[in-house]
């Protein structure tokens, strides 16, 4: 196998090659480098908005702050479900979409705790 690809058998390659004789480990690697990168960013985004969100909301206090906190209950109580399904028919079919509504909410139907 190794010899149609020109690829040199040996130790080098940790997870072997693919078909094509790509590194399988190099591309996992960048895989979750990538993974990494987005989930490190929306993290940074959700922070920087709940951070602003609640230092406004107890700074200014009172009614303002009790308003506050009704938008985030109604906001917690509509599930991710649905949710989902919106954007999904608001972007059309992607990858993202797609991959989002495979694996999470699969688990929300099989009983299991989406994160």
């Amino acid at each position: 196998m190794y010899s149609d690809q020109s690829v040199p058998k040996d130790d080098k390659f940790i997870l072997g090659t693919d078909n094509l004789g790509r590194n399988l480990a190099k591309r996992v690697i960048v895989g979750i480098r990538i993974s990494l990168l987005i989930a490190i960013v929306a993290t940074l985004i959700d922070l920087i908005i709940g951070v602003t969100y609640g230092l406004v909301s107890g700074f200014l206090g009172g009614k303002i702050d009790l308003f506050m906190q009704r938008v985030i209950e109604v906001i917690s109580s509509i599930p991710n479900l649905v949710i989902v399904t919106m954007l999904g028919l608001l972007l059309g079919s992607g990858v993202f979409v797609n991959h989002y509504l495979n694996c999470h909410c699969r688990m929300d139907v099989y009983g299991a705790s989406s994160p």
